[in-house]
């Protein structure tokens, strides 16, 4: 179905993860190394930004399924004790009849071409009393390589675990650093990274990045001992055992194959390959394929306190990690529009009573929510101390939901069962509030008007009166007169719901819908609400908004 207001709620999930992508040093790391590897345009290494989420659709979301979930892509794997003709035959009748149709062509994998180029980059973490350090540089084959084997051994000797070179040098020796160690990935169809890292006191920055260079040089330099090839093999293949105990592993190991047309006793290819090792491969690949002297490095953390500049290893790039704000789609509004704007602000809001010295409220509703042909009652209530403290609770069919906001944060509770909100999802709730005629006569002052002209809107010509708050707008439908008669708000990105007002009440502290019910501009029915009970300035009791 890809119901339009399950996919808003994931897209603020996706907001609330980029506004805080930069917290962990670690990832930030990563990611930039990723895009200083791959390119910061490739699938492989791209971040996701505002307008990313912005820009996805329910259409975007139809087309992807169209092309990628169909036969041409499938996979099924099953595990267990069972008859494999009656199984086969058993999917024919499942599946058998599903449109074969390959859309493969639609959408073409990317080549990965082997760059490997030296550039020295830091992130800035003036804060911060360690430094972060990564250095390495793309691989140069795949898994069906028949290097794979050695560089395994070659990865394990040098970073990999306690008993490897890095740790042993930098942290067991020196005791420069925190979780030291060396990765050479090696993927199934594109080149991967090669990297060693650490991290450490930001007085021991540099250090640290030369006893790096220094053991994967050494890797190039020094022979293999008969202890290091044989505690390597042993570590590696005590691991890679243990990889395969459940069946699930089998399974999803088998299909992985399949997927990328490596054979299924790859597994058993890779043990036999490693056993098989010696010095010799160890010293060949490590010669071959590890470049120091054409390290990326990446260097996160406050270059004031490091023992020396980064300049001694080449130009220093100094990264950007702020996160790009999401590009506006509001209108541009003229000063004019404004004016206008302002003068029939005023005539409206000299109607609609003054909520500005209102400091509590509480309501009871009804809410019947429109799919289609079916439609489903909701009873509300809400509980509110202005300006940031509000609690909504939702009841149907038994089932009773409860949000509680209190200033930035927010958690909701399902029948007893308590989980924090996101930030996106309590600011997109007060944003919403914002829409609302009495937050409008409340906070007057926060709105900037402007007349959009005129709209003609179930037959009839009306004045539109926007109003932005926020970075968000929306619009109120007035008659010749300056009468309220609806407002038109947009629901995810570009739905355009119009709310005709059936009911209104005004009292001395405000005017409230009482009355209303929402179309899509294709005459769809969204819902229909009514305020069933009103309580201005009630004593509220403020542990309602406590939050544990």
């Amino acid at each position: 179905a890809f119901d339009e207001k399950e996919l808003e709620i994931l897209k603020m999930q996706q907001r609330e993860s980029i506004s805080r992508r930069n917290d962990d040093d670690s990832e930030v790391v990563f990611r930039e190394f990723q895009k200083l590897i791959y390119g910061a345009d490739s699938p492989y290494a791209r971040t996701m930004e505002f307008d990313n989420i912005n820009s996805i659709d329910r259409v975007d979301l139809l087309r992807f399924y169209t092309y990628f979930v169909h036969p041409s892509r499938m996979f099924v794997s099953v595990i267990g004790d069972f008859n494999k003709e009656e199984m086969i035959a058993r999917f024919k009748f499942l599946f058998g009849d599903w449109d074969p149709m390959d859309y493969s062509s639609v959408f073409v994998k990317p080549e990965v071409p082997i760059n490997i180029s030296k550039s020295v980059n830091y992130i800035p973490r003036l804060e911060a009393t360690q430094s972060w350090i990564l250095l390495g540089h793309m691989t140069e084959f795949t898994m069906d390589n028949p290097d794979y084997y050695p560089m395994i051994i070659v990865n394990q000797i040098l970073g990999g675990g306690f008993n490897s070179r890095i740790f042993k040098r930098i942290r067991t020796k020196l005791g420069l650093a925190y979780a030291p160690g060396a990765y050479y990935s090696t993927n199934y169809e594109i080149p991967g990274v090669f990297y060693v890292m650490s991290q450490t006191k930001t007085e021991k920055t540099v250090a640290a990045i030369d006893a790096l260079i220094d053991e994967v040089e050494n890797m190039k330099k020094l022979p293999v001992t008969d202890e290091e090839l044989t505690q390597a093999k042993e570590s590696y293949l005590n691991s890679y055992i243990f990889r395969y105990e459940k069946k699930s592993s089998i399974v999803n190991s088998m299909r992985t194959l399949e997927m990328f047309g490596y054979p299924e006793d790859f597994v058993l290819k890779v043990k036999e390959g490693v056993q098989k090792v010696t010095a010799e491969d160890v010293e060949r690949v490590a010669k071959k394929y590890l470049h120091p002297d054409q390290f990326t490095y990446v260097v996160l953390g406050n270059a004031d306190g490091f023992e020396e500049p980064l300049s001694r290893y080449g130009e220093v790039n100094t990264l950007d990690i702020s996160i790009p704000e999401p590009t506006t789609n509001l209108k541009e509004i003229s000063d004019e529009m404004i004016s206008q704007g302002q003068v029939i602000f005023s005539d409206i809001l000299s109607k609609m009573g003054d909520a500005r010295k209102l400091k509590s409220s509480s309501f009871k509703g009804i809410v019947t929510q429109y799919d289609g042909e079916n439609h489903r009652d909701l009873e509300y209530s809400v509980s509110s101390i202005y300006p940031d403290k509000v609690v909504r609770e939702i009841s149907m069919e038994g089932i009773v939901v409860k949000f509680i906001f209190n200033g930035e944060n927010g958690v909701q509770n399902v029948m007893g069962q308590s989980m924090p909100l996101q930030k996106e999802q309590v600011k997109d709730q007060f944003a919403q509030s914002y829409q609302n005629l009495l937050w409008i006569s409340k906070y007057r002052d926060e709105y900037t008007p402007y007349y959009d002209g005129e709209r003609v809107l179930d037959g009839q010509s009306f004045k539109i009166l926007g109003l932005r708050h926020d970075e968000r707008d929306f619009w109120l439908v007035l008659d010749g007169n300056n009468e309220l008669k609806g407002k038109i708000t947009i629901m995810g990105d570009d739905i355009e719901v119009i709310t005709w007002f059936i009911q209104l009440e005004t009292t001395p502290e405000g005017t409230l819908q009482t009355k209303d019910v929402a179309y899509t501009m294709d005459g769809i029915k969204v819902q229909e609400s009514e305020i069933t009970e009103i309580n201005m300035n009630p004593e509220i009791d403020e542990s309602i908004f406590n939050l544990e």
